[in-house]
C-alpha cells in the first residue's frame, strides 16, 4: 500500500502545479478541461491548447474628391458656382413711380447708381423677346421695373471691323472700350426687329464691354447682344469662349 500511495501523491502534486501555473498566467484552465471528466494522471502530461486570436484592425479609406464647378444652365446664376458665367450684373430694383418722377424717359441716363440690391453672374446676354411675366431665366420674379448694370471682357480674336447688334426691351446702352456705341434708352413697347447696330474697329485682345439695361412694364422683355466678326456672313450671339470676367 505504501508503494501505491506515491503515484497518486505525485499525480496530485503535478496537477496542482498546472493549476497554479494557469492562474498565474491569467488564463482559464477550465476552458481546456472537459467538465464531465475529472483530471487523471494522463492529464498531467497534456497541456490545454492555446488559441491566439489575431488583432483585427478595421480601416476606412477616405477618398477626397475635389469640388467640380458646374456649368451654368440658366442665364442668371450665383457668381461663385458656375464656370461659364463671366458677365457680372449689378441689379437695381426701382418702381414705376421713380421712373416717372426721377428718370423721365431716359432711366439709364438719369439713374444714380449706388449700392446694388444684388449682384448676379450671367453666361451671356441672350434673352430673346418673351412675355415679361416669365421673368428672366433663372430668376422668374425679376419681371419689371429694374436696371441691370453689366460688364465683361470681350476677347477679340483678330484685328478688324466688328458689327455690334442689340435687341432690347426696354432700353439699353452699350459701351465698348469707353465709347458709347449704342443707345436705346427708355421704353420700347415691344418690337421684334433688331433696334440698333453699329460698327467698331477693334484690336486683337481684351476689350471692355459695359451694357446697361432697363426693364419697365410689360408686356415683354428682351436683351440680346450679338456681333458679326470680319468675314462672317451673319451675326451671332457672342460665343462663351470670347467672354471672360471684367478686368
Amino acid at each position: 500500500m505504501k508503494l501505491d500511495a506515491k503515484p497518486k501523491r505525485l499525480a496530485f502534486t503535478v496537477t496542482a502545479m498546472i493549476l497554479l501555473a494557469a492562474c498565474s498566467d491569467g488564463k482559464k484552465f477550465a476552458a481546456g478541461v472537459p467538465n464531465a471528466a475529472a483530471p487523471t494522471s494522463d492529464d498531467a502530461q497534456v497541456e490545454a491548447p492555446v488559441v491566439k486570436i489575431p488583432d483585427v484592425k478595421t480601416t476606412t479609406d477616405v477618398v477626397v474628391v475635389p469640388p467640380v464647378k458646374p456649368i451654368a444652365t440658366e442665364n442668371f446664376n450665383e457668381c461663385d458656382k458656375f464656370a461659364d458665367a463671366n458677365i457680372v450684373a449689378d441689379l437695381y430694383q426701382t418702381s414705376e413711380a421713380d421712373f416717372h418722377q426721377k428718370y423721365s424717359q431716359k432711366p439709364l441716363t438719369n439713374f444714380v447708381y449706388g449700392k446694388p440690391d444684388k449682384t448676379f453672374c450671367m453666361s451671356n446676354l441672350d434673352i430673346p423677346m418673351r412675355p415679361f411675366s416669365e421673368g428672366f431665366p433663372g430668376y422668374p420674379n425679376l419681371q419689371s421695373w429694374f436696371i441691370l448694370d453689366t460688364r465683361f471682357t470681350l476677347n477679340v480674336p483678330a484685328d478688324g471691323t466688328y458689327t455690334i447688334l442689340l435687341d432690347s426691351d426696354d432700353g439699353s446702352i452699350v459701351t465698348v472700350n469707353g465709347t458709347q456705341l449704342i443707345t436705346v434708352d427708355g421704353l420700347r413697347n415691344g418690337n421684334l426687329k433688331i433696334v440698333e447696330k453699329k460698327t467698331i474697329d477693334l484690336k486683337k485682345g481684351p476689350a471692355a464691354v459695359h451694357v446697361q439695361y432697363f426693364q419697365g412694364p410689360g408686356p415683354d422683355l428682351a436683351i440680346q447682344l450679338k456681333w458679326q466678326k470680319p468675314g462672317d456672313a451673319a451675326p451671332e450671339v457672342i460665343p462663351l469662349k470670347y467672354i471672360s470676367l471684367p478686368k
